[in-house]
């Protein structure tokens, strides 16, 4: 069986309703392919009541890194988690001597969307593809105006991935929005822009379209050391528990 990796770092949010993960490998079953998960998140209270509840359990390998103390407007962050999930995939894969057709680095808070209408065609188009690039690296996103590509989630050939984990060491531009295309334009030597076989959204703007909320405006209340201005947006992301996301909003919502 074809084995694929799905690398989720960063901070761990809303895990309790991430059901889509699951969905996703048993898409990829049916398909013939195997799944072996791996975590890098920060090492907070949050994630470590889901470590002593074993929701990671099923996972090839997980690591709590302490959260460094960069600007929350960049993608430093992104970027330093971003290598440990790769140099620890890189160690497992060492260690089992396996290889993956390819990789999915995922924020995981982002549910994806797969169905059985289209799907099934996509995936083994994107098979078809990566043939052609056994030895280029390449990375699948679609380029967005003002030189963007989606940072939620990236998805390679292992070349690519491997790569992508050196652009914390090797790049120094870490603009938000931007910074993973400027990364890909150096590290990567292909950007194909291929449709996907999947579609994602995050929890949270689920949530917000659902209780009709806006956040894209100030309260007092929002105000913390590392958002002066109170910006709802900011003050929602820092928000890990679902339940307590939902109550937020409806209270600033009045």
């Amino acid at each position: 069986m074809k084995r694929i990796a799905i690398e989720l770092f960063g901070q761990l949010r809303m895990w309790d309703i991430q059901d889509s993960l699951s969905k996703l490998e048993t898409f990829f079953n049916k398909e013939g392919f195997s799944v072996d998960f791996f975590g890098t998140f920060w090492n907070d209270e949050y994630t470590n009541s889901y470590v002593d509840k074993g929701a990671f359990e099923h996972f090839k390998s997980l690591q709590l890194l302490q959260e460094p103390n960069f600007d929350r407007y960049t993608l430093k962050k992104y970027f330093y988690s971003l290598k440990e999930s790769v140099r620890q995939r890189k160690e497992y894969q060492s260690k089992q001597n396996i290889n993956y057709e390819f990789v999915i680095q995922s924020r995981p808070d982002l549910e994806f969307i797969v169905n059985d209408t289209d799907s099934p065609t996509q995936l083994k188009e994107l098979m078809i593809l990566l043939k052609k690039y056994t030895d280029t690296s390449c990375v699948f996103t679609k380029v967005l105006d003002n030189q963007r590509v989606d940072d939620k989630f990236i998805l390679g050939n292992e070349l690519a991935a491997n790569k992508l984990g050196d652009s914390f060491d090797k790049c120094s531009d870490f603009r938000y929005h931007h910074g993973l295309y400027y990364a890909t334009k150096k590290l990567v030597e292909v950007i194909d822009e291929s449709t996907l076989f999947f579609g994602t959204d995050l929890y949270r703007h689920k949530i917000q379209q659902e209780l009709n909320f806006d956040d894209d405006k100030c309260d007092i209340s929002c105000i913390t050391p590392t958002n002066n201005i109170g910006f709802i947006r900011d003050y929602l992301k820092d928000i890990q528990d679902t339940n307590e996301l939902i109550s937020e909003m409806k209270r600033l919502k009045k």
